[in-house]
């Protein structure tokens, strides 16, 4: 769940054509669906990033992003994405 207020931020490194930010529940879950769009056969698990729970996201077999969220109120507030390959190197490693 979205809090109204809702923030995401993408890091693609610029391979992928996507805004890197979105502000609102609404152009939040859009922006996430179209990110989701790029990826065939998407695979959602849930994952330790930077020492927090969060979701790695995974397309044929490997890793093709990472997913951190802040929560308050019990919804997702602050959002962070990273599908940006050179920084997602070591998570077909592990």
């Amino acid at each position: 769940m979205l809090r109204r207020d809702a923030v995401l931020t993408i890091d693609s490194g610029g391979t992928i054509p996507v805004r890197p930010h979105a502000r609102g529940r609404n152009d939040v879950a859009r922006l996430i669906l179209e990110l989701m769009g790029h990826f065939p056969l998407l695979r959602l698990e849930p994952g330790h990033i930077n020492g927090r729970p969060g979701i790695v996201l995974r397309s044929s077999g490997r890793v093709v992003g990472v997913l951190n969220a802040v929560r308050r109120g019990g919804a997702a507030q602050e959002l962070w994405i990273v599908v940006n390959p050179e920084k997602l190197r070591h998570w077909d490693a592990l």
